[in-house]
């Protein structure tokens, strides 16, 4: 599910051409190595030294918050983060080729296939496109086209936005975080202590976390080494604006992550940024702090007065000092909740380390300051202590695993797998979780993590229990499980479910269950009632209604389309799915009289429908499905995905991909104009 997200994203495409789990390997390392020689390529850019430009890049590509989310989409856009900047930066200067270059790598960032970051990184090249601009002469001309190529670059990426739009405003999740008076998505300050420990809350790996958020989450830790080194770069930053921007987006985002009145009131006004994820601006904080060590390095490795030596000498041992004060104080401030989850000694020990890391940071700067250690080779230390520090964190963080070990086959998993007919799975007691059951080939009503719509999550909380990410099964005795399609149960060893409507499959060690009277996917109905909103959704939980003859609908058909009443149920007809695809569904009907076809899958826009080629109206029919009238006799029913948002999308991506294309063109034959004279 994470990867059709970012179906267009080329770090997905490697998993289309190399086999797992080797593909696996491929685009991790695909994303961290495009990171890391951007940052590298970005420094270099911006006037830093080769050896400056290394550390930074090094921090950039280990840094933990690549690390803990690299196999998530979050990863597909977190390496383009420096690039960006890259090409930002350029495009400032001017030329059609250079603003054709930002329109390019801006739409590999809003291709990645996570909207909240890549609305992040977009908006932190923009933000760094104006200081570079405001830093030259004639700065509005410069702004405008900055903005331009950023516009470029999202049309060039309409064909994955419109249809995400399409899918936003009827989202169940976007709905429900709209809502909001303050963005939820922040982090406690205490968490704070995770820039210096990453581990101060214990590691979900030594099954001993205890922390107030998600692991992946709570981790804000650009490295001990990497901090001291950005704190050395903006003292000794002087009047260049650059040190100064990163350090302000350092700030900022600490104060949108961890909630700062004011700020966190401005950010929840805004409509797009209110849903999202505050917390994961630790994405553009950790960058921002691996660009202010690289300035860091930069400084020590070029000759220096007695003045900036002394400066150096006082902040790193300063820095030092504050970093043992506030581990030992989060210590004895937090020791009644580390022994209660038995965290004393291995947070004593990361503590340790963390001092000793610093230790050994300011002592490589004092050897360069003050003994005359060559720059070349404080550099390579620097390097060395950066590299060892965030490659022993990220060690052991991904595992390569066995892909039958992931998803591991069962008894009762190849039972449900011999049933080839069209029907839904739902596990209780948490086991196999919503999207999981996609990779046996099986279907669960529910989803994870947000994927749904408004209409059909409201329906599902009449039968499950809504949790923070998905619908739990519990109310197993609802008349919704039945409509739903739900043929089996999958339980714990010992879940007992009523036997008058399910039967239990026996030789078993967990406990699976058959839905005697679970309605098929498509089926006739003879009449409709028109019911919306809570009315209609309190008759499909109370049994309000005979699913197997009645459907409510949304608004009224047409009247030639109205069902004909059946003199009795064995009369309805019959409607059997012949083929059963994610975008194409054909049923063949048969009745002796009208009737309304039902097929319990989520009404959405873009949805067409025929019936023996004639194009048909398709019915909102029970809360979240789809009806479509049907005539007596024998039809062919086709259901087809064909959304206006894609067609639209296709058309815009086209064009702007042409307009690229050309100023691309246009800026190479400027660059080769001068050099055929020159010649």
């Amino acid at each position: 599910a994470n990867y059709q997200s970012a179906v267009l994203s080329p770090f997905t495409w490697i998993l289309l051409m190399v086999p797992l789990p080797t593909g696996t390997v491929v685009i991790a390392a695909c994303r961290l190595l495009v990171g890391g020689v951007g940052m590298y390529a970005f420094l270099r850019r911006i006037g830093l030294g080769g050896w400056a430009s290394a550390v930074g890049g090094i921090a950039y590509l280990l840094s933990p918050v690549t690390i803990v989310w690299l196999e998530h989409p979050l990863a597909n856009v977190s390496p383009w983060l420096p690039w960006m900047l890259l090409a930002a930066d350029r495009a400032v200067e001017g030329g059609l080729g250079r603003l054709g270059a930002l329109a390019v790598v801006t739409a590999l960032t809003l291709l990645g296939g996570h909207p909240h970051l890549a609305l992040y990184v977009t908006t932190l090249a923009a933000g760094y496109a104006v200081a570079a601009a405001i830093a030259q002469p004639r700065p509005l001309p410069r702004i405008a086209g900055v903005v331009g190529a950023l516009g470029l670059g999202g049309c060039i990426a309409a064909l994955q936005i419109l249809p995400f739009l399409e899918y936003a405003t009827a989202s169940r999740t976007m709905a429900m975080r709209s809502g909001y008076a303050l963005n939820p998505f922040v982090a406690p300050v205490g968490v704070l202590m995770t820039g210096l420990v990453p581990n101060a809350f214990g590691h979900p790996g030594d099954a001993n976390y205890a922390g107030p958020l998600n692991y992946l989450e709570q981790l804000d830790y650009a490295g001990v080494s990497v901090l001291l080194l950005a704190i050395v770069g903006l003292a000794m930053a002087g009047r260049s604006w650059r040190p100064w921007f990163f350090a302000g987006v350092v700030v900022a985002g600490c104060l949108a992550i961890y909630g700062a009145p004011g700020v966190h009131h401005l950010i929840s006004a805004l409509p797009l940024v209110r849903s999202a994820s505050l917390v994961r601006l630790a994405f553009l904080v950790v960058a921002a702090v691996a660009i202010l060590a690289a300035f860091g390095v930069d400084a020590l490795v070029r000759p220096c007065d007695r003045v900036a030596r002394a400066r150096i000498t006082t902040v790193s041992s300063v820095a030092v000092l504050a970093v043992a004060v506030v581990v030992i104080g989060f210590i004895e401030w937090q020791h009644a909740f580390l022994a209660r989850n038995t965290l004393s000694e291995p947070v004593r020990e990361a503590s340790l380390a963390c001092v000793v890391i610093a230790v050994a940071t300011a002592a490589v700067m004092r050897l360069r300051v003050r003994h005359g250690l060559p720059g070349r080779l404080a550099a390579l230390a620097l390097g060395a202590i950066v590299a060892s520090e965030l490659f022993l964190f990220a060690r052991g963080f991904h595992p390569l695993i066995d892909p039958a070990l992931v998803f591991p086959s069962t008894p009762e998993l190849a039972r449900l797998q011999q049933d080839r007919g069209i029907h839904r799975v739902v596990a209780a007691g948490g086991g196999l979780l919503p999207n999981s059951a996609l990779v046996y080939g099986l279907q669960d009503p529910r989803w994870y993590d947000g994927i749904g719509i408004k209409p059909y999550g409201e329906l599902l909380d009449a039968a499950f229990l809504w949790g923070d990410s998905f619908h739990a099964a519990l109310r197993f005795e609802s008349p919704l499980f039945d409509l739903l399609n739900v043929r089996y149960v999958l339980g714990p060893p010992g879940l007992t479910l009523p036997r008058d409507r399910f039967t239990p499959i026996d030789g078993m060690t967990a406990s699976l269950y058959r839905n005697e009277r679970a309605m098929p996917r498509t089926f006739l109905v003879d009449h409709h009632r028109v019911e919306s909103g809570n009315a209609a959704r309190r008759l499909l939980r109370d049994g309000g209604i005979d699913y197997r003859r009645e459907v409510l609908l949304e608004t009224a058909p047409a009247v030639v389309d109205r069902p004909d009443a059946a003199p009795a149920p064995s009369m309805i007809g019959e409607a059997s799915i012949r083929r059963y695809e994610s975008e194409r569904v054909d049923i063949e009907t048969e009745a002796p009289g009208r009737r309304l076809l039902v097929l319990s899958d989520t009404w959405f826009a873009g949805w067409r429908a025929t019936v023996d080629g004639v194009e048909a109206p398709i019915l909102r029919a029970n809360v979240a499905f789809r009806a479509v009238p049907v005539a007596a006799g024998r039809h062919l029913v086709r259901f087809e995905y064909r959304p206006a948002s894609v067609r639209t999308g296709a058309w815009l991506s086209g064009l702007a991909l042409a307009a690229t294309a050309l100023l691309l063109l246009s800026g190479l034959v400027r660059r080769v104009r001068p050099d055929a004279r020159r010649a």
